[in-house]
């Protein structure tokens, strides 16, 4: 109880402390290297725009902060490692960051989650994919991070014809993987190795999903991407409800947390930057201009979910953005640290089913597991308001396809 009780004040365990988070640092100093490719006077960074905004003075010193710069600092070590290989391998098109490292959120605890694309015809079997990924984990072993998880969709090898296969359009039989690593590259990751190839593919896989809907309701070439997006989050979410395995550092309460914080961030702000890239290039009487938003989207995916959510959360409503951000910071310091992190994997699928369905008998929750639920509630409330602004916004099409 007594370790309840500190994390309740705010006592806790930092990972980060110690770090510094010099909030004088140019925007270029804070970017990861493949932000730097592109990035301009104008180009923000969460870091920054929550250290020098005055808006956002209540959390400036965030964790998220912390993580921003840790995540660069790992992320930069990873990409020398990989460009200090002189033609690392010719097969490989890319190398990806998904997860806490691919949103600038990285820690301690935290996976390094990357999957490799292979150039067209280069892979033949799936023991050409494991050699792959285990040749990129050679060079980067030497880093102070987790590895990757040896099973699901990080341990499989993708090109960029399999990505944007015709013949996957509709197909619901089509690979998992393939499915999981394509909206991968649109929700939470950015490259550390082949920077140009990645974002000429990103392009190709925005320009894959823009199909015309034939549909007699509807004239919205994003209908495939919105429809797709609910299906990726709603199979994670029933892949998730029934998975109780645990290790020293996951189980299946951690992942409903993640799943409502990070996650759901995810989800919504490329919901959000959808909707928003349609409504902006959609003129009188429906004219789609479809390069227009392509090109409006595709250049949306450089930055974090939550950079999306800020660019696009409604300008009259910036006191919730503020809230939002408040409790987005407070629950990842929370499971950052290590004796909550310890309750949160202990706690037992069971007794957290029961208690909310308030059977007599059921034990009493620690408090700290009560905020994290109640936090979690209250800023899923948040974003529902925001996304259902932005519906109001939107061409009608656009927010009908995502409604439904």
């Amino acid at each position: 109880m007594a370790a309840t009780q500190a994390l309740m004040s705010q006592e806790f365990n930092n990972p980060y402390k110690g770090s510094s988070c010099n909030n004088k640092l140019a925007n270029s100093e804070l970017l990861p290297p493949y932000r730097k490719t592109f990035a301009s006077g104008a180009d923000i960074n969460l870091c920054t725009l929550l250290s020098q905004n005055s808006q956002y003075n209540r959390i400036e010193s965030s964790h998220l902060c912390h993580a921003w710069q840790y995540s660069t600092d790992i992320i930069n070590q990873a990409t020398r490692l990989l460009e200090q290989q002189p033609g690392l391998h010719p097969s490989i098109h890319s190398v990806v960051l998904a997860g806490s490292f691919g949103r600038m959120e990285g820690g301690k605890y935290s996976d390094f989650d990357f999957f490799v694309i292979a150039h067209d015809g280069s892979i033949q079997s799936k023991q050409d994919e494991k050699d792959l990924v285990a040749l990129v984990w050679e060079q980067l072993r030497v880093l102070p991070v987790e590895p990757p998880d040896s099973h699901g969709i990080f341990t499989r090898v993708v090109t960029p014809s399999i990505l944007c296969d015709e013949n996957a359009l509709g197909n619901l039989e089509y690979a998992r993987h393939v499915f999981g690593l394509r909206m991968q590259l649109l929700t939470d990751s950015q490259p550390i190795y082949g920077f140009d190839a990645l974002q000429q593919l990103q392009k190709d896989i925005v320009r894959w999903y823009c199909q015309p809907d034939y549909s007699p309701f509807s004239h919205s070439i994003t209908q495939y991407l919105l429809a797709d997006l609910k299906r990726y989050f709603a199979s994670y979410a029933i892949w998730h409800q029934y998975r109780f395995d645990k290790t020293f550092n996951d189980s299946w309460l951690m992942r409903q947390i993640k799943m409502q914080h990070s996650r759901l961030a995810s989800y919504t702000a490329l919901a959000i930057s959808v909707m928003n890239a349609a409504s902006t290039h959609t003129g009188d009487n429906n004219h789609i201009d479809e390069q227009a938003i392509a090109a409006a989207l595709s250049d949306q995916l450089k930055y974090t979910p939550l950079e999306r959510l800020i660019m696009h959360w409604p300008a009259d409503k910036k006191e919730q953005l503020l809230d939002y951000l408040t409790h987005y910071n407070r629950i990842a310091s929370l499971i950052a640290d290590p004796e909550l992190r310890q309750i949160i994997i202990n706690e037992n699928p069971e007794n957290v089913c029961n208690r909310t369905r308030g059977f007599a008998g059921a034990d009493t929750p620690e408090p700290i597991l009560t905020e994290i639920v109640d936090t979690l509630e209250h800023m899923r409330q948040l974003l529902t308001a925001c996304v259902t602004h932005t519906m109001d916004q939107s061409n009608r099409s656009t927010a009908a396809c995502w409604a439904l």
